[in-house]
């Protein structure tokens, strides 16, 4: 994955002020740079690497949900759903429906707003 990204990506996001996106201890805090709390460098851990390197890859597009059913994506490993790309588009799966669909925001703020109208207080 940290080939897709690239190195100069990834050493970007490993120097900026944050902290890790797996156990949320600090990785530079307000210092930066892959430090920890007591300002140690090099401090980062490769869980910290993979996620940010998922978080930078490109998003998964539409085809790939018109050509991977629901039953077909269960069998997928975590691995192979990570190495998909993100989720960037609301997803519908509509009753009896077999794959997901892509819809536009508007379309899914739209039916949350409906359905939280319903709902019971």
């Amino acid at each position: 994955m940290g080939r897709k990204v690239g190195f100069r990506n990834m050493w970007k996001a490993l120097s900026s002020k944050n902290t890790c996106k797996t156990c949320a201890l600090g990785m530079g805090g307000q210092v930066g740079g892959m430090r920890n709390e007591q300002n140690h460098w090099p401090e980062v851990c490769k869980k910290s690497i993979q996620a940010m390197a998922a978080d930078m890859q490109g998003a998964i597009q539409p085809e790939f949900f018109k050509r991977f059913s629901i039953d077909q994506l269960r069998q997928f490993s975590p691995r192979e759903m990570e190495h998909a790309g993100r989720i960037t588009t609301p997803l519908l799966l509509a009753p009896g429906d077999t794959h997901y669909k892509p819809v536009n925001w508007d379309d899914a703020f739209g039916r949350i707003e409906s359905k939280l109208k319903r709902a019971d207080p």
